[in-house]
């Protein structure tokens, strides 16, 4: 049994073997480190057959292309991200390769960056402007985006998250969906 959750920045996981007697816990305080792989080793410590089948599975399976999306995800995708003010128009383009192009509200488009694919979460920062001045100040921000892939739809948060020039931040979230064109 597993169970895992977190966001960009943390994560937390608990592998349960109850047949063993066996219960795992991690917590990490970064988004990026592979807590699937500690639990893996720890279990394989544990578990001497687990861990011979590990490594012959682990010898066999390339890692190179570990970051691309699932099949499901090309296309457009067109809806709103849901703010105080409105709602603003949001276009995405998810191509092949995983590279993702957006625009907001008619802005000009541009690329998403430090896209991150997992399962059937979508992470990455893009441009744009939202309008919300009076809780996100004047100062340039970034968007964060956090999108799910349920079924036909990606939903999920757009995040304001502070540029390093700004003076202070806010991070403020906001719902999004989004439906395939």
């Amino acid at each position: 049994m597993l169970a895992q959750g977190g966001t960009d920045i943390t994560q937390a996981w608990l592998q349960l073997i109850p047949s063993e007697g066996i219960a795992v816990a991690a917590l990490s305080n970064t988004g990026s480190a592979d807590v699937q792989r500690i639990i893996n080793d720890i279990l394989a410590v544990l578990l001497p057959r687990f861990g011979k089948r590990l490594a012959c599975s682990s010898a066999r399976q390339p890692s190179a292309h570990t970051n691309l999306p699932s099949y499901l995800f090309p296309g457009k995708w067109e809806g709103f991200i849901h703010t105080y003010n409105g709602n603003l128009r949001l276009k995405l383009i998810i191509d092949k390769t995983g590279a993702v192009f957006s625009t907001v509200a008619g802005q000009p488009s541009g690329q998403m960056t430090s896209i991150r694919y997992r399962e059937s979460r979508l992470i990455g920062q893009m441009p744009g402007n939202l309008h919300t001045v009076d809780d996100t100040g004047p100062y340039p921000y970034a968007l964060y985006v956090e999108l799910y892939l349920r079924g036909h739809e990606l939903t999920g948060t757009v995040t304001t998250t502070a540029k390093p020039d700004a003076r202070y931040s806010n991070e403020l979230s906001y719902w999004v969906d989004l439906r395939r064109e």
